[in-house]
C-alpha cells in the first residue's frame, strides 16, 4: 500500500488516499497525485502545500499551514515566530511552559502545578 496526495494548480493538497502498489496514480496515468514516501519532510495532510524542488528532498515536501498568525516559514521550511518575538530561553522545559497567543502576538509563560 502507498499513500499519494493530490494537488490542484497551486500545489495544495486537496486529497489523501491509500492504493494498492499495482494500482498508483501513476500506474493508471492520472496527473496530479504525489507520492508520501518515507524520505519527505512530513506526510501530507488536506491543505499542506507540496515543494515539488527543495534542497535535501529529492522527491519534493510537503509542509503544514503556519501553526500561529506572524509566524514565518524558515529557509527549512519550519514556521518559526517573529524574529522580534524568538522563542523564549529555556522553552519549553519545565517547571514552566510557553504558549504563543495569537491575539496578543506573543508567548505567555504557564505555570505548571506539580502534582
Amino acid at each position: 500500500m502507498k499513500t499519494f496526495a493530490q494537488v490542484d494548480e497551486n500545489n495544495t493538497v486537496i486529497n489523501v488516499a491509500v492504493f494498492g502498489d499495482e494500482q498508483t496514480p501513476t500506474n493508471l496515468g492520472w496527473l496530479g497525485w504525489i507520492e508520501t514516501t518515507d524520505n519527505l519532510k512530513e506526510q501530507a495532510s488536506v491543505g499542506d502545500t507540496y515543494v515539488p524542488e527543495a534542497a535535501g528532498y529529492p522527491n519534493g515536501l510537503f509542509y503544514s499551514a503556519s501553526p500561529h498568525s506572524g509566524w514565518v516559514l524558515d529557509s527549512g521550511y519550519d514556521w518559526q515566530p517573529p524574529a522580534d518575538k524568538p522563542y523564549p530561553e529555556g522553552w519549553p522545559g519545565p517547571p514552566s511552559a510557553w504558549s504563543w497567543d495569537d491575539n496578543a502576538q506573543q508567548w505567555v509563560e504557564i505555570e505548571i502545578s506539580e502534582a
